[in-house]
């Protein structure tokens, strides 16, 4: 066997030894993990070793077996390994919500080898999800957060002044991506910085009381805002010139006091608004007034309303396509409108490909009406490929109206599918939530569906799927 046979085979037997020590070493950690998991009320740090410790409400040290702790062989292994070892300690989730009894706090409170290797892997405090409690174990762990601020990547806080006060600018947050944070609706104001943060990219920001924000907004790419109104979220816009992908949930309407200049969002490719409707109030589409997106490719608009929107109340929609000269892929609409107004809205949008619309809630005529435009008209969404409409019934207490009729349904089929000047109609789906709406039954078996899917359509006709038909 010449020598680098001999190197290779060498390197694979320790590849192996340390495998199988590695494999050992895990499962004495877990173990350590679910011993000190199974005492009551707290934890505390072995005997023998120095470093911070949890006590219960007795106020008593709290001991585990000193076979485990003490074992040579975790003790002795590698920080490197060891560290490895502490990240498959963690739960499989996306946020962890740092507790003393699970890991990484447990692990932290140990002993001080463990603790030193703990703050020193930053996998372990990457992505963490933290409400203020009023546990005296949850000041605790808020000081903890705090002190480990430089290694938070993906972080979801309720932003305090306590919390604010532990945070005190210039501070560093060298790996921070995303930051989703929440400001409690009660509490006096205060000032929160994170400008010294390279690589945040990420914000959501729940919102529901003043605070003085210094976020490095110009660097934001997609950004999430709920708010109590639409005039924090307005104000922030002119600080987003880099937004791609916006979100913007808000309780109530209520136009600027002043006039607020918004540059055009150039680079905004997907922009969702949502009308939360918590205070009983309607947000209407004039939220759309206030900037421009031209390279805008995706738009969801979600509002709760008492009554159908008519077509007037459609206009910020038609003059935000006019003004933004946008080429829009994809709309997702949910809001009660007439049938006119529906309309109105989809020809103002010829370049749409992917079209999800509720309708409510309309009478049958009203929904038929709308259906129809599909067919025999060339120049209502001559480009559109995927077609999910979702019928939702009118009151029971109000006047039924006649039923639809389901040829009205294989006649849209018909002509989308095999007419010229207009693309093929690829997918299909229409989801309701009341048989009555149709003149027979009607669903994705019925013989006259059939030669459509047998063509390749992606179809479906049925009732609402959770999850799927959910805006």
């Amino acid at each position: 066997m010449d020598g680098a046979a001999v190197n290779e085979k060498m390197s694979q037997t320790r590849s192996r030894m340390l495998l199988r020590e590695k494999m050992g070493a895990k499962a004495l950690a877990l173990s350590l993990v679910e011993e000190v998991e199974g005492t009551p009320d707290g934890f505390a740090e072995a005997p023998g070793h120095s470093g911070i410790a949890f006590f219960p409400a007795t106020g008593a040290p709290v001991a585990f077996p000193a076979s485990v702790v003490d074992s040579r062989r975790v003790l002795a292994l590698p920080p490197e390994l060891l560290a490895e070892i502490f990240l498959h300690c963690l739960p499989d989730v996306e946020f962890i919500k740092p507790d003393i009894t699970s890991s990484p706090l447990i692990l932290y409170g140990i002993c001080r080898h463990f603790r030193e290797i703990a703050l020193s892997t930053p996998g372990l405090w990457s992505s963490l999800s933290f409400e203020t409690e009023s546990a005296p174990e949850a000041k605790r762990i808020e000081l903890i957060i705090a002190g480990l601020s430089p290694q938070w990547r993906n972080i979801d806080l309720e932003f305090t002044p306590f919390l604010a006060l532990l945070l005190p600018p210039p501070r560093k947050f060298y790996l921070l991506e995303k930051l989703a944070f929440t400001v409690p609706s009660c509490g006096p104001n205060f000032q929160l910085s994170l400008y010294d943060a390279p690589k945040l990219c990420q914000v959501h920001a729940r919102i529901y009381h003043p605070v003085g924000l210094h976020i490095p907004w110009n660097q934001i790419t997609v950004n999430r805002m709920t708010c109590r109104n639409f005039r924090t979220c307005i104000k922030i816009l002119p600080y987003l010139p880099n937004l791609v992908n916006g979100t913007f949930e808000v309780d109530r309407y209520n136009s600027p006091t002043e006039p607020i200049s918004v540059p055009p969002l150039l680079r905004l490719r997907s922009l969702t608004v949502v009308g939360s409707g918590e205070s009983g109030e309607s947000v209407p589409m004039h939220i759309l007034d206030h900037f421009t997106a031209p390279s805008l490719k995706t738009l969801t608009l979600r509002f709760p309303y008492h009554r159908p929107m008519v077509a007037s109340e459609t206009a910020p929609l038609i003059s935000f396509a006019s003004r933004s000269s946008f080429q829009l892929q994809t709309l997702s609409l949910s809001l009660a409108l007439t049938a006119e107004a529906v309309v109105q809205c989809l020809e103002a949008l010829p370049s749409l490909a992917r079209l999800k619309v509720m309708i409510e809630p309309l009478g049958a005529d009203s929904i038929a009406a709308v259906l129809r435009q599909f067919t025999k008209n060339r120049q209502f969404l001559p480009k559109l490929e995927s077609l999910h409409t979702i019928l939702v019934a009118i009151s029971p207490f109000e006047c039924q109206p006649p039923p639809i009729s389901v040829a009205v349904l294989i006649e849209l089929l018909h002509w989308r599918r095999a007419s010229e000047g207009v693309t093929q109609l690829k997918s299909f789906q229409l989801a309701y939530d009341s048989k009555t709406l149709f003149d027979r039954a009607v669903d994705s078996d019925s013989e006259e569906f059939r030669p459509f899917s047998a063509e390749g359509m992606e179809l479906y006709v049925g009732s609402l799927r959770p999850s799927i038909d959910d805006y």
